[in-house]
């Protein structure tokens, strides 16, 4: 963990542009191959199929996650914390909420406001 907020921090702002063009060029560069677009999407659609029957199951047992949970999202997106609080209670009573003044890409559009919340986060400083 140490390691994790050590490296976060030494990124000044300018190291954090350049790491975020780096960044922008190696998805364009992923995402380039067919083979890797449709491996992403059968991500996105594990996540609406069978990770949420996952889900829905572990509801009806009565099981939530016992870890703390950050919740960043963005609020061009969800501009109701209170809802998206509620929305994540029965699942995760253990919440921080981090809602950013952004869209759906918080990493690539407030990657500052991202950092500070996960460093916080991560020191235990949540909500």
């Amino acid at each position: 963990m140490g390691y994790a907020l050590d490296s976060v921090e030494s990124i000044g702002k300018a190291q954090a542009t350049i790491h975020l063009q780096n960044a922008r060029a190696e998805a364009r560069i992923a995402f380039s191959a067919p083979e890797r677009i449709a491996a992403a999407c059968a991500d996105y659609r594990a996540g609406w199929t069978i990770d949420r029957l996952h889900d829905e199951a572990d509801l009806a047992a009565g099981r939530q996650r016992e870890c703390p949970l950050l919740l960043l999202w963005g609020l061009d997106e969800f501009p109701d914390a209170a809802e998206m609080r509620a929305a994540w209670a029965e699942i995760a009573p253990r919440i921080a909420l981090a809602p950013l003044d952004c869209g759906q890409f918080v990493m690539e559009e407030a990657p500052d406001a991202t950092a500070a919340a996960l460093i916080g986060f991560l020191r235990g400083n949540e909500e």
